[in-house]
């Protein structure tokens, strides 16, 4: 009797131990590095934060598995209102794994649809690897406590019992809206320059909207002008706008500076940087008197319950600028193989005057010694003729609006205006031949000055 017994204590303790050993393993669970069981982001008030999650996968299957992860639930704040989806984004460490394939190695937003992130080995080895999470404040367009849940799944390579684990995710938005400009010298001014700096621009950022549409406007409140009270023209100071993002600009391309209240920039977005350009019309600054020129701009920025203005100083340099260029016909003032009885022939020479220091000037020009053939023949005065003409914006007096015989030595052939304001003329020089006209190439030297009055 005893020994019967025995046999029927070992036989129930070998039948209630086989299901126990039957029972597969094949676990799935997610630990932040910083500790606990959520995913929190904590106050995210710099422009990006990130998190590490490291996931585990046990099994003793022996069978192939992949780990999927996707948003259960959206990440809300307590106005249930959404956090944008692509403010949320995921990325897998590399080689943070031992066997297997990892997947997703550059940051994707977090969807709602199964994102695969790691396919084992065929063995289906026990692994685990690392996530990086980034929240992005750029890209919040709520403020508030928001919450949500991502869920992995561990899924079997052909068929099976698949496990999830829900890991709950937490972050503050912030919603404060921040607002400044910054000029590129480092101080609270644009400045100009003839000579060095012709372009300089200010950046004008915003962050934290969370209250939908912003418009910008700007205004030059105090107008650009001299120590004498004088304003500068308008078209010589020009400006432009551009984004970073999908803000509407209104002047993506170089337009006057005008005193009036401009709406220059539109935008929805959570954060922005608007860089405001300015710069020197190159055609119109020589015509603009020379002197020191300052300004101040206004940029108001208002949206709802919003309202915000920053001053920004304009400062301008227009150097003196007194000068003369002469555009000469190829070869020169030249006549080659001038005959007896050939047609007349002309030759044209341009003449540019840039100034701007306000006070009239003469341009003379200077011939020493007339038009002179190769073999020292003079051409006779009354056969070398001249007529000028002012080209573009008329102003000044010309000497010689008619054909006239081009005189020896130094003579005025234009006054400016009072203002001095710059001319661009255009002289005619003509060869009428005659019958007593030696044969030969002939030519003459002139010079041309600038002088004030």
């Amino acid at each position: 009797m005893l020994k019967f017994s025995k046999l029927i204590v070992i036989f129930g303790i070998i039948f209630f131990s086989l299901p126990n050993a039957a029972r597969a393993d094949f676990n799935i669970s997610a630990t932040p590095y910083e500790g606990g069981r959520d995913l929190r982001f904590g106050r995210v008030d710099t422009p990006f934060v990130n998190k590490e999650v490291r996931l585990r996968i046990t099994s003793d299957t022996g069978k192939q598995y992949q780990v999927f992860q996707r948003l259960l639930e959206p990440v809300v704040n307590e106005r249930s209102e959404r956090l944008n989806s692509d403010a949320l984004t995921s990325y897998t460490l590399a080689a943070s794994n031992s066997f297997g394939n990892l997947y997703q190695p550059q940051a994707l937003a977090l969807s709602y649809v199964d994102q695969l992130l790691y396919t084992s080995s065929t063995r289906g080895d026990n692994d685990s690897f690392q996530i990086i999470y980034t929240a992005h404040a750029d890209k919040f367009n709520l403020s508030g406590i928001c919450l949500g849940k991502i869920i992995f799944t561990l899924v079997p390579i052909g068929g099976g019992t698949f496990q999830t684990y829900i890991m709950d995710v937490s972050l503050e938005a912030s919603g404060e809206f921040k607002a400044e400009i910054k000029a590129s010298s480092g101080i609270n001014a644009l400045r100009l320059d003839l000579e060095r700096n012709k372009k300089d621009y200010a950046t004008l950022s915003f962050t934290g909207n969370s209250k939908g549409s912003l418009n910008i406007y700007q205004e030059l409140i105090e107008p650009v002008q001299n120590e004498l009270k004088e304003e500068i023209s308008k078209g010589t100071v020009q400006f432009f706008t551009a984004a970073s993002t999908a803000s509407r600009l209104f002047y993506t391309s170089p337009v006057a500076l005008e005193r009036k209240r401009l709406l220059i920039c539109s935008s929805e977005e959570a954060n922005d940087t608007i860089t405001l350009n300015f710069l020197l019309d190159e055609d119109k600054i020589f015509k603009q008197k020379a002197g020191n020129y300052q300004g101040r701009l206004q940029y108001t920025i208002e949206g709802f319950g919003i309202s915000q203005s920053f001053v920004l100083d304009l400062e301008i340099r227009i150097t003196p600028v007194f000068k003369i260029d002469v555009e000469l016909p190829q070869g020169g003032l030249r006549f080659a193989n001038l005959r007896p009885d050939a047609q007349p022939v002309l030759r044209e020479i341009k003449i540019s005057v840039k100034n701007n220091l306000g006070r009239p000037y003469i341009i003379s020009q200077d011939m020493p010694s007339g038009l002179v053939s190769s073999e020292s023949v003079q051409m006779p005065a009354e056969l070398f003729t001249m007529q000028e003409e002012i080209l573009g914006e008329k102003s000044g007096t010309l000497k010689f609006a008619e054909f006239h015989s081009v005189a020896k030595g130094k003579v005025p052939i234009f006054s400016s205006d009072d203002k001095g304001s710059p001319v661009q003329i255009k002289i005619i020089y003509r060869i009428q031949p005659t019958l007593n006209v030696v044969v030969g190439d002939y030519s003459a030297m002139i010079n041309y000055s600038l002088e004030e009055k």
